[in-house]
C-alpha cells in the first residue's frame, strides 16, 4: 500500500512539474495553453489501467492507428539537441575494450512536446570499430518508440494537445550496409 501511495504521488509531482513548464512554452500566434487541469487529465487518462502500454503501438495495426511526428505541422515541431555525456570523436583505433558502436548522449528539447526534454543517444563512429576493415558494415541508431503529448493544432484560440508515438535514439549497433552489400553477391552463374 505504501509503494503504491508513494508512486502515485511520484507520478502526480512529475505530471504537475511537467504542466507548469509547459506553461512556460512559447506561444504560436494568438494561441493559449489549456487549463493545467485539462492538460492533467490527458495525462491521467493515458497513464489510467483502461489505455493499452505503449509498447503496444509497435503491432502493425496498432502502429496504424496512431499518429507520427512526421504527421505534426511544421509549426509545432522545434526541436534543438544540447551534448551531455560522452565521446563525440571516433577513436582512431579498435580498442579489445571500446564497443563496436561508441555513442554519446545529448538532450532533445522541444517547447511544444510533454516531456520537453528526452535523452537521444547518437553514433560517434559512421564506420563499425573492428579488427577487420569492411566497408559492408555501419554504425546505425537503434530506436525505441514511446508516445508523448504534442501540440498538434489551435483551435478557439487554446492549443490542442494528442499522443504521438515518436522515435527515440536509444543505442547504436553495428549492421549490414545492404546496399553496398548487394554489390558483392555472387552472380547467378556462379552459384550451382
Amino acid at each position: 500500500m505504501w509503494m503504491s501511495t508513494c508512486r502515485y504521488t511520484l507520478a502526480m509531482l512529475t505530471i504537475t512539474a511537467l504542466v507548469k513548464n509547459t506553461l512556460l512554452a512559447p506561444s504560436i500566434g494568438m494561441c493559449r495553453e489549456p487549463d493545467p487541469e485539462v492538460l492533467l487529465q490527458l495525462q491521467m487518462d493515458h497513464i489510467g489501467s483502461n489505455t493499452p502500454h505503449w509498447t503496444f503501438w509497435l503491432i502493425p495495426e496498432m502502429e496504424q492507428m496512431s499518429r507520427r511526428l512526421e504527421s505534426i505541422k511544421k509549426e509545432f515541431v522545434n526541436t534543438r539537441t544540447t551534448y551531455l555525456s560522452g565521446s563525440r570523436k571516433c577513436p582512431t583505433a579498435a580498442n579489445i575494450l571500446e564497443p563496436e558502436c561508441p555513442k554519446y548522449y545529448v538532450i532533445q528539447h522541444d517547447p511544444n512536446r510533454i516531456p520537453q526534454n528526452l535523452i537521444h543517444v547518437q553514433c560517434s563512429c559512421k564506420k563499425c570499430l573492428s579488427r577487420r576493415e569492411s566497408d559492408l558494415r555501419s554504425c546505425q541508431p537503434v530506436y525505441a518508440y514511446t508516445p508523448v503529448l504534442r501540440r498538434t493544432d489551435c483551435e478557439n484560440e487554446i492549443y490542442k494537445y494528442e499522443y504521438v508515438i515518436e522515435a527515440v535514439p536509444v543505442s547504436c549497433i553495428c549492421s549490414l550496409n545492404v546496399i553496398k552489400a548487394g554489390k558483392y553477391r555472387p552472380s547467378p552463374k556462379m552459384i550451382l
